[in-house]
């Protein structure tokens, strides 16, 4: 059988031997550091560097120090240069020799590449890189495909985005573990974080952690990706970890506590046909699907960041945050399905409702003006504003027609939590409750929605199979007992 293969130790110990602290030279005319020696060393998720300046004539306001934001800076030595754009450096510590004979300066950089600018091509094959340290991203809920390392054979997750194919694996080197997405195309290196970023987000929805921190992109002429040709190193936002899958194909995880095992410790085959069965490996044409679909759609690329990040907010941050999600994700579903939508317009003709709106409006105006008010007491902008969207339907009905135009039927529950959205959405919903039950409460509406939302985003990628319901993995905690599975098919 011919296997994808890969060269992947050289990139592992470039990473490494770029990590190590160095010694450069600052390089440019215009700055007051030219000259300077400046010393570079790897700190979490970013590099840091001191140096020295001297001391200027006068009141001190560290102006010659400032870096221009798009100016690129070089620092060199015998061995490499590396360019660094103003707007990448943060000057964050000035101090001061014993003797005041010069400062004493430090801070941090935040991303560079061993290519100026105007010299980097274009288009090349592109490989991104990211520590991850001990944590793993686990792709055994995944459907997989095999490649031919150097040494061993390992698995990937193909995705398709346009078209176009990339491998998303991993691997250790010197006891940490490195995520990779490799393209297997040249294309712009702007365009590659963009779609590496989709990927990783598509990942944290159904694996629940977003890996970020920093990463690095190496470049090559060929696709073999042997040696690189231009290497870049860019700082990312914070990784989320919240452990708050969608999806799992671990049944041990969901059911330990109530798996029934015979006489020979196997599981019982009654509760192996109830539960194990339908949970199949997560397929690569929904996951690319859904890769593409947040690399295509803002909207659906908002509301999963809204959706990850909020899983480890506060429950008063949270549901604002899920709730905002799923009106996004409603957005993208009605305008995708206009030829399926529903008229939910209270007044059902336009044309009357413009009309009546139009009388009301009329009516306002001769009132203003027999009375007399000015634009102060009688603000007849605004209040032409509030009719105009007197016919608008509302925004509970807007959220269940988008489960409808899926093919989903909500429970009566499921209709009543997002009847009560404005209460959700403004953080008023604890008055609702007793004080000693509001956090119970609060968080078994969080699993509702969670499951809604999830719901929304799989449908819209055609996937079919089983997903995690918390309300009922979570009875203990919420002291809710629901009497529902703890993984639905959908």
């Amino acid at each position: 059988m011919e296997y994808l293969k890969r060269i992947i130790n050289p990139s592992l110990n470039l990473i490494s031997g770029l990590t190590k602290d160095k010694q450069f030279e600052f390089v440019s005319q215009n700055h007051h550091l030219n000259g300077r020696e400046i010393y570079v060393s790897k700190k979490k998720n970013q590099f840091h560097f001191e140096t020295t300046s001297e001391i200027i004539k006068g009141i001190q306001t560290h102006k010659e120090l400032e870096f221009i934001r798009n100016d690129e800076y070089e620092l060199k030595n015998e061995y490499e240069s590396i360019f660094v754009k103003g707007k990448d450096i943060l000057l964050n510590n000035i101090a001061y020799s014993e003797s005041f004979q010069s400062k004493i300066l430090s801070g941090a950089i935040y991303s560079y590449s061993d290519k100026k600018s105007t010299d980097k091509e274009t288009n090349l094959f592109r490989r991104f890189i990211i520590p991850l340290e001990s944590d793993k991203i686990g792709l055994t809920d995944f459907e997989r495909r095999l490649m031919e390392t150097e040494s061993i054979r390992i698995f990937y997750l193909p995705v398709f985005i346009n078209d176009k194919e990339y491998y998303l694996y991993e691997r250790k080197h010197e006891d940490n573990n490195y995520l990779f997405i490799d393209s297997s195309h040249s294309l712009k290196i702007n365009d590659f974080q963009k779609i590496c970023f989709n990927i990783l987000l598509s990942m944290a929805f159904i694996k629940g952690n977003l890996f970020h921190n920093e990463c690095y992109i190496l470049s090559f002429d060929s696709n073999e990706m042997d040696t690189p040709i231009e290497k870049d190193y860019f700082s990312m936002r914070t990784t989320v970890i919240t452990n708050l899958p969608t999806f799992t194909t671990n049944m041990y995880s969901i059911y330990s506590d109530i798996i029934e095992y015979d006489d020979n410790h196997k599981i019982k085959p009654h509760f192996e046909n109830n539960f194990l069965k339908d949970v199949d490996n997560f397929p690569i044409q929904q996951f690319s699907k859904l890769a593409e679909t947040i690399y295509k759609e803002e909207k659906v690329q908002r509301a999963l960041l809204l959706f990850v990040y909020g899983h480890n907010s506060s429950l008063e941050m949270r549901l604002p945050n899920y709730f905002v999600a799923l009106e996004a994700l409603t957005a993208f579903i009605v305008k995708s399905q206009k030829n399926k939508k529903q008229n939910l317009h209270p007044i059902k003709s336009s044309k009357k409702a413009n009309d009546i709106q139009g009388k009301i409006i009329e009516m306002l105006k001769t009132y203003k003006e027999k009375e007399k008010l000015d634009d102060k007491d009688f603000n007849i902008e605004i209040l032409t504003k509030k009719i105009e969207t007197l016919n608008s339907p509302p925004n509970a009905d807007i959220l269940s027609e988008s489960f409808t135009l899926i093919d989903y039927n909500l429970s009566p529950e499921q209709k009543k939590i997002l009847k009560n959205r404005n209460s959700f959405l403004h953080g008023s919903f604890v008055r609702y409750v007793d004080s000693e039950d509001a956090f119970s409460e609060a968080l078994y509406i969080s699993l509702r929605v969670h499951f809604l939302i999830a719901v929304l985003v799989l449908k819209i990628v055609g996937f079919t199979g089983k997903i995690i319901n918390y309300c009922s993995l979570w009875e203990n905690i919420t002291g809710k007992t629901v009497n529902e599975n703890r993984m639905i098919k959908i």
